[in-house]
């Protein structure tokens, strides 16, 4: 699965957690989940569908369009950093 912006979804990992994402060269790109307990239960979110997070930096990533488009996202929560 990629973004809109051709950047390949895979499992993550952060000092947080595990996550659904991408990177690029210099490193993580994008977060477009929660964090998950464990790689294998992120693993099974991003093949059966997960929780979209929309947050300015995937609106500013994907310049105001939709950054998942056509991938199978259970529900979207947006996340206003005001």
């Amino acid at each position: 699965m990629e973004c809109i912006n051709g950047k390949e979804l895979k499992v993550m990992c952060s000092g947080a957690g595990y996550y659904i994402g991408t990177s690029c060269n210099m490193g993580p790109y994008c977060r477009v989940s929660g964090y998950y307990p464990d790689e294998e239960t992120a693993t099974v979110a991003l093949e059966n569908g997960f929780e979209f997070r929309v947050c300015e930096e995937n609106i500013s990533c994907a310049q105001g369009r939709p950054c998942l488009d056509n991938l199978r996202v259970v529900t979207i929560t947006h996340i206003s950093l005001n």
